[in-house]
């Protein structure tokens, strides 16, 4: 957990803050954005607090794992066009991942204005994320590293050179 009392999200992590929580598992927890730029902007973040998503390899991956979760639900209870995900720069000093639904005619950029949403509203989108559910993927099974001795790589070579 977050040590930064001053960081917003970690506050969010802890439930110091109210948020429209959409979707938590032991290492993330999915918000709504509350001045989105489309209908069910999510906010990402991993529970621990790091800046940059290279100071923490394994829990980023958790997280990318994660939003791909969540864009799936909100494909499902939103029927967007298209979600993307983004990862920029914010005033937020807490690595995190956007998750933006495009819908027909509308394009989410950071230089449109935030869509005025109703708390009732926000809270009606999220309980949808919420209750979509979606496939469990299988997960993918690294395969095991073959070993190869110094005669193996000589004849590789030599199948090679005579090809």
């Amino acid at each position: 957990m977050c040590m930064e009392v001053e960081c917003i999200f970690c506050a969010i992590v802890k439930k110091q803050v109210p948020a429209k929580i959409v979707y938590e598992d032991e290492f993330t927890l999915a918000f709504l954005d509350v001045r989105p730029r489309s209908k069910g902007m999510t906010i990402l973040v991993p529970k621990q607090h790091f800046e940059n998503f290279d100071e923490n390899p394994e829990l980023s991956l958790k997280v990318f794992s994660s939003a791909s979760t969540i864009s799936e639900r909100i494909k499902k209870a939103l029927q967007p066009t298209a979600v993307t995900i983004s990862l920029m720069p914010s005033e937020v000093k807490h690595f995190h991942l956007r998750i933006y639904p495009y819908y027909k005619d509308e394009v989410p950029l950071i230089e449109s204005q935030p869509k005025e949403m109703k708390e009732s509203e926000l809270e009606a989108v999220a309980e949808k994320i919420r209750q979509a559910r979606v496939e469990e993927k299988p997960k993918v099974e690294k395969k095991e590293e073959v070993k190869r001795t110094e005669e193996d790589i000589l004849w590789i070579k030599r199948e090679l050179e005579l090809a």
